[in-house]
């Protein structure tokens, strides 16, 4: 298995399912990749202030949104381009390539 890109690796753990073709978008679409990178910015900042005083805990509230509103865009993305990923199998399953 190759080594994926970390924000890629994380996305690709949480929507295992669409992984093939989230893996095929990141290495395509830059406005993908800032999705990615947005995502895991939300995750390591939330990772590291679990168990932080409750004062923290509006700070955490807003993390916790921008990361659902985050993976919603990502799912919107994937949902949005996946008559491409759809089209490109279909031309090479009828000799699109020749």
């Amino acid at each position: 298995m190759s080594t994926f890109h970390p924000s890629l690796t994380l996305v690709s753990e949480r929507f295992r399912p669409l992984r093939d073709r989230a893996v095929r978008a990141f290495e395509r679409d830059l406005d993908f990749r800032d999705l990615c990178d947005e995502y895991q910015a939300c995750v390591k900042t939330l990772a590291g202030h679990e168990g932080s005083p409750g004062s923290w805990e509006a700070m955490r509230r807003e993390y916790a949104a921008l990361l659902l509103r985050v993976e919603r865009e990502l799912l919107r993305y994937l949902d949005e381009h996946a008559d491409g990923d759809a089209g490109e199998s279909a031309n090479n399953e009828r000799g699109g390539l020749s």
